[in-house]
This record gives structure tokens, sequence and C-alpha cells, in this order.
């Protein structure tokens, strides 16, 4: 469902908490140069995404955000994305997750570029020295 309401779970009639799940460097492979076309999706999906996507739905309203959002032809797009590599998961139909215009009041969120706030704010230099999961070079993710 391509959707712009609001108040996702009254449009559904779901009383499920909402989880926001980025597109670009979660649920697909990160590709820089996306803004240039953003309706063109080159990446193939993260390892397990679908699986844990289908999974959620069981317990969350399931929001695929980001800054494609913003544009009606490429939330079209993430959509068809979804179809063209292998959704859906079991029985379940890419129609479940929504892709609203804007990043819904959520209860949690998963984005591989934001840090958790505990209290404490950050120093400039963690954050200029923050990198993404793709991009660590510990050996945890390649």
């Amino acid at each position: 469902m391509i959707s712009e309401d609001l108040d996702l779970r009254d449009a559904l009639g779901q009383n499920k908490p909402i989880l926001c799940v980025r597109f670009d460097g979660v649920i697909h492979e990160y590709n820089a140069h996306w803004r240039l076309m953003s309706t063109v999706i080159l990446g193939a999906p993260i390892d397990g995404a679908f699986n844990f996507l289908g999974n959620a739905h069981d317990h969350f309203c399931v929001c695929v955000v980001g800054e494609r959002n913003t544009d009606p032809m490429s939330r079209r797009s993430m959509f068809r994305w979804f179809k063209t590599h292998g959704w859906p998961v079991e029985d379940k139909r890419p129609s479940f997750l929504l892709f609203p215009r804007r990043q819904p009041e959520c209860f949690i969120s998963i984005d591989d570029r934001c840090l958790r706030f505990e209290g404490s704010w950050p120093s400039i230099v963690e954050l200029t020295k923050f990198q993404a999961w793709q991009k660590q070079s510990d050996g945890k993710h390649s």
C-alpha cells in the first residue's frame, strides 16, 4: 500500500505500534548515486531483510522510510523493487508494507545512520568519526 496518511494505524485499522525501517542501507544495499535517479533501484536486499520484515508485521505496523519517500514515483519504485527481488515472504505480500510520504511518529525505528540517544550528548569528534555499518573496518560487517 502506498500511503500518505498521517495516522497509519487508523488507516489500516491496526492497533499495533509503528516500526519504521529505512530502505537504503537497511533493507536495500546502499547506493550513493541513487539521488540522481531515485526511481532506479539497483542494489540487492540486505541478507535477512525480507524475513525480518515478514516477522515484524505480526507485531508492528511496518513503514518503509527514507529520502525517496517524498516522491510518489520513488515510493512506487520501492514497492516494485520488493516484488522484483523475490517478495513475498511465505504468504505475505508487499501490500502490508507502508511507504508513507514522511516518517510517522513511531514506537521504534531501524536506521543505519543514527546514534541512540541515552541522555548525554555525543562529542563532535564522535559524530565526525561515525561510520554506517557498511563502512566499518572492524570485520563485523562486510
